[in-house]
């Protein structure tokens, strides 16, 4: 048998089963199979400082017979993210909780004052405090710098975040003693709203 043959006898034995009715054959079954695939969202409490801030260093003043000027640094910040439960927020503490040298030079006052800076995740980030002066470490009691935390992040680095700006300023200039240096260790917590 030719090949042309061949191909004439199955063109019309296909012909044939069209025409007779029959449904062709299936060449292949269907069959199918599920998975569940289970998804959560953790509760996430992560926070960052950018580093520490430069020496805050009193010196002499412009004119003699004045009092030094006080001295700042704001390039740091805390970063932070937060996911939290449906009605509950969160809040970022600090506490001086320990000290070397001196610690806060007699006759000086140590003042954080936070700032929320643009950028990051969410309408709102929580809501600032005010100035917070800082005691002789060890504190007793933590600061609340910034309160009614959601569901946000702030952005990574410096620029973003809540700036933490610094400030040693002469309180009795009497008391100073020259010489004298000390490190504060500023203790951040991300904790959970009473």
């Amino acid at each position: 048998m030719t090949s042309k043959v061949r191909t004439a006898l199955a063109t019309v034995c296909l012909v044939a089963i069209i025409a007779g009715g029959y449904a062709p054959l299936a060449l292949a079954a269907s069959v199918t199979a599920t998975q569940d695939v289970t998804l959560v969202v953790s509760s996430i409490a992560k926070l960052a400082v950018t580093g520490d801030p430069g020496p805050l260093i009193i010196t002499a003043p412009v004119g003699a017979g004045d009092e030094p000027a006080p001295v700042s640094d704001g390039s740091t910040a805390a970063n932070y993210t937060s996911t939290v439960p449906a009605g509950q927020t969160r809040k970022l503490q600090v506490q001086g909780t320990a000290a070397t040298g001196v610690g806060i030079p007699a006759g000086c006052t140590l003042t954080l004052t936070p700032t929320m800076q643009g950028g990051g995740y969410g309408a709102s980030k929580g809501i600032v405090s005010g100035p917070q002066t800082i005691s002789q470490p060890p504190e007793p009691t933590a600061h609340d710098i910034v309160t009614n935390i959601p569901t946000c992040g702030t952005g990574v680095g410096a620029g973003f975040g809540v700036k933490l700006t610094y400030a040693l300023s002469v309180a009795t200039f009497t008391a100073l003693v020259g010489g004298t240096s000390g490190t504060v260790t500023m203790t951040f917590t991300l904790t959970d709203a009473s």
